[in-house]
């Protein structure tokens, strides 16, 4: 498990906290989630879709994020996909963008919910604030980014 923690551990949103609550996260973030491997063209969101639950940690391989609006971007791993449904400020929020797997895609799928559950029994809260204030953080870089692009 020591190649995929430090993948997670790699993460940008990981490295705005300090050491030891980086490694507490990345190993929340490893006990509650499953491995995959997505064949190219999978579907991880789909834009509109109303489904908050999700998230995924990118580890190997590269996505495209696609707006129906025609905004289309890469990512590549590692990256933290599906943190900005959780500060979408709509009652009923709904995916920003579709995000579809390319080549060679690697990812832990985990409950949003059940990450935060998790974090709870983990960590002190407020190490939980710091948590959400870098998630939080990322969310505005990304939907900042994606803006500029429109």
């Amino acid at each position: 498990m020591g190649q995929l923690e430090d993948q997670v551990k790699r993460l940008s949103v990981l490295l705005e906290l300090a050491d030891p609550l980086r490694e507490r996260v990345a190993a929340t973030l490893l006990r509650i989630s499953t491995f995959s491997n997505m064949e190219p063209g999978d579907v991880l969101y789909t834009e509109g879709d109303a489904r908050a639950g999700d998230g995924f940690v990118l580890l190997q391989g590269e996505v495209t994020v696609r707006k129906s609006d025609g905004f289309e971007a890469r990512v590549q791993a590692p990256a933290l996909l599906g943190e900005m449904q959780q500060f979408h400020l709509e009652d009923e929020a709904k995916r920003f963008a579709s995000v579809i797997a390319g080549q060679n895609v690697a990812v832990l799928h985990f409950d949003w919910q059940k990450f935060y559950q998790a974090l709870e029994a983990d960590i002190s809260p407020n190490d939980q604030t710091h948590v959400r204030d870098a998630l939080r953080n990322q969310a505005w870089m990304h939907y900042l980014e994606i803006d500029d692009e429109i």
